[in-house]
């Protein structure tokens, strides 16, 4: 396929995909309230890191060392070390349960949304490797659909529950991956080789440290505000922060599945051309989003906590908004462009490095500050680790290969953001009804965001034109 159609198809998912998923979190915020939501997102954080520790650095690596002329040996080898992951994830957990450290319910709701993390990654993960970008699309979408829905059955019938959130959202992620393990039945467990499980571990034990490390880094924010004030604290603050990672990482999923996707393979081809040029392009895309979206979101806050959000939540969305902005930017690059640079070198060290500095950084933040300022001081040490994260894959010297960063074009784009901005403020000085202002703002933004993304042939915005003037002649 090719790579800009292929993007529209992994774009449309994410969009789609992303519209479920604010969805959720407008329903489940209305129907489970604080407490409940809360404690669903620290069952989520501890997935994650879980996940990351134990699982996720198999599909890097899978995704680094996969060759088409062995797939059924990767696909096949790779299953089997999810599956024995997972193993050893249950087996200290029941561990706990029989000393009475842990309850069976959240035991239950933890394990189900780890291997809900683990299985549906592999199934997004196989079909974007052989560029199958609808296989990875429905996925998605079934996953989002089906936690709308079961999120949403669980919160009415089971009210009084409070692990029936996570384990409905876990049963979402588990369903979703069925589509993938039936087309790919003939390769999952007929491919098994010991030598392809030695080489993924090779490569992947950074990796497995680095996911750990990360994974604890972007929640330790979480896990320290329910240390301290209790998963109430956690709601508002967390609802917040998804909302706008959801938004953003609709477009960066793109990126990293059609654009990282393309660059990678043009490196293992000795491509080093095409590499640069879907780097940057990759670069400036993200750029655009976080600009631009930025811009929309500090426009139209008051819409979209009111609409997107139960009345307990509004006071503490609206004023952790600014600083959850800057977090979920930062956190795009960091994720969908410096992070896929584990795909270009050698080793996973340098990931591992980024990671453990990030780590670091944020705990001893998260210890000064989370005590006195709550969620401003989370958020605050969630930035500041990100920045060095970043910071560390930019400037590390050793290193055989460089994301490339297109100064000058970020600065522009920067600047026509900003420049938008200000014509927001000066029409909302003068406009007064709000649905008027709201439309202008929609437009204004919108058609500056889309002229940016012609001038750049974004998202394959030029290729859209052509096919929305074909259609109207």
């Amino acid at each position: 396929m090719h790579h800009k159609n292929g993007m529209l198809v992994f774009l449309g998912s994410r969009i789609a995909s992303a519209s479920l998923n604010l969805l959720a979190v407008a329903v489940f915020t209305r129907l489970g309230g604080v407490e409940t939501y809360g404690t669903y997102l620290l069952v989520l954080a501890w997935s994650f890191i879980l996940h990351g520790t134990m699982t996720f650095w198999i599909d890097e690596a899978f995704f680094a060392r996969f060759r088409e002329t062995a797939r059924i040996r990767y696909i096949s080898s790779a299953l089997a070390m999810k599956l024995t992951s997972l193993t050893i994830v249950a087996t200290p957990m029941a561990f706990l349960i029989w000393q009475g450290t842990l309850t069976p319910t959240f035991a239950l709701a933890l394990f189900m949304m780890t291997a809900g993390l683990a299985i549906h990654e592999f199934a997004v993960t196989v079909p974007r490797t052989r560029m199958t970008p609808a296989l990875s699309a429905t996925a998605t979408m079934l996953r989002s659909i089906l936690t709308v829905g079961l999120g949403s059955a669980a919160l009415t019938l089971f009210a009084d529950e409070a692990m029936a959130l996570p384990i409905a959202v876990a049963s979402a992620y588990l369903i979703s991956a069925v589509p993938m393990f039936v087309t790919y039945r003939r390769e999952l467990f007929r491919g098994f080789r010991r030598e392809t499980v030695v080489e993924l571990l090779r490569y992947g034990w950074p990796l497995m440290l680095a996911g750990g490390t990360w994974a604890l880094a972007q929640n330790v924010d979480r896990l320290a505000l329910g240390h301290f004030y209790g998963s109430a604290s956690i709601g508002p603050y967390g609802a917040m922060a998804d909302f706008l990672k959801q938004g953003f990482f609709v477009f960066g999923e793109v990126v990293a599945l059609s654009l990282v996707t393309l660059a990678k393979r043009a490196a293992s081809e000795g491509r080093h051309g095409d590499v640069k040029r879907a780097l940057n392009e990759a670069m400036r895309t993200i750029v655009v989003i976080t600009v631009f979206g930025s811009v929309l979101v500090l426009a139209l806050q008051d819409t979209i906590i009111a609409v997107f959000f139960g009345a307990q939540f509004h006071a503490s969305a609206k004023e952790l908004l600014p600083l959850l902005l800057v977090a979920s930017s930062i956190l795009v690059f960091r994720t969908y462009y410096f992070g896929q640079i584990v795909y270009f070198l050698p080793s996973g060290l340098l990931q591992f490095y980024a990671s453990a500095l990030q780590l670091a950084v944020t705990v001893i933040l998260v210890a000064l500050l989370v005590p006195e300022m709550r969620e401003h001081g989370a958020a605050i040490a969630l930035i500041a680790g990100q920045c060095t994260s970043c910071a560390v894959v930019m400037f590390w010297r050793t290193t055989s290969f460089r994301m490339p960063v297109p100064l000058l074009d970020i600065v522009w784009i920067a600047t026509a953001g900003f420049a938008v901005w200000l014509a927001h403020l000066a029409l909302a000085s003068v406009i007064q009804q709000d649905l008027v202002r709201i439309v202008t703002d929609l437009v204004l933004i919108s058609g500056s965001a889309g002229l940016v993304l012609w001038y750049y042939d974004l998202f394959a915005a030029r290729l859209v034109v052509r096919h929305v003037l074909a259609f109207a002649r």
